[in-house]
């Protein structure tokens, strides 16, 4: 007398689900290679993407009297850089904002997050102020708004004040040339590269 079938079906069942997710996994990677993303796709996807940069107040490094507010984010496209002093790639990517800010002549405002103003201020003298102004938000409150998620973070400011576009770690010059140019030129009125 032979083994009934019944005793093998669960086991049918899970070799015929794991083939049809290894067909599927490789069908997708396949598919990857023939079609490129949108860009705009892999910005526009950030829940904060067209909407006004959020209210937010953080003292001015160096003018604590002053604040540095969403109010500032009018009038012409601006960055806006959330960084800190013991962040790594809020290193790597200084000199790349730098350049990049020189080039298309853009305004860049930091947030320095969590962050002491001295050690803030070291950073600045150590690698460069590339910054209009810098808010201090030494307790994190400021950029609770903005619904940060790590440092750093670019975020692309329109001239009415909405969020154009947003970066969610350290910038390069390739992502700042196929992501932000393209949306850049647009509000400006240029031709779009």
């Amino acid at each position: 007398m032979g083994v009934p079938f019944s005793r093998f079906l669960p086991l049918v069942l899970f070799a015929a689900l794991a083939g049809g997710l290894a067909y599927q996994l490789s069908a997708d990677e396949a598919a990857k290679g023939t079609e490129e993303a949108p860009k705009a796709r892999i910005i526009h996807a950030d829940p904060m993407f067209g909407k006004p940069l959020p209210a937010f107040s953080a003292p001015i490094l160096g003018k604590p009297d002053e604040k540095l507010t969403q109010a500032e984010f009018t009038g012409r496209p601006k960055l806006l850089n959330v960084m800190a002093s013991w962040c790594g790639p809020c290193k790597m990517e200084h000199s790349i904002l730098r350049d990049y800010a020189q080039e298309r002549v853009i305004p860049i405002y930091g947030i320095a997050w969590k962050d002491a103003p001295e050690d803030t201020q070291r950073f600045l003298n150590s690698y460069g102020n590339i910054y209009a102004a810098v808010g201090s938000d030494e307790k994190g409150e400021a950029s609770i708004a903005l619904g940060l998620t790590g440092v750093p973070e670019t975020y692309l400011i329109s001239g009415d004040g909405k969020i154009a576009a947003i970066y969610r770690g350290a910038l390069t010059r390739e992502i700042l040339e196929s992501r932000f140019d393209p949306i850049l030129a647009e509000l400006r009125g240029e031709k779009v590269p």
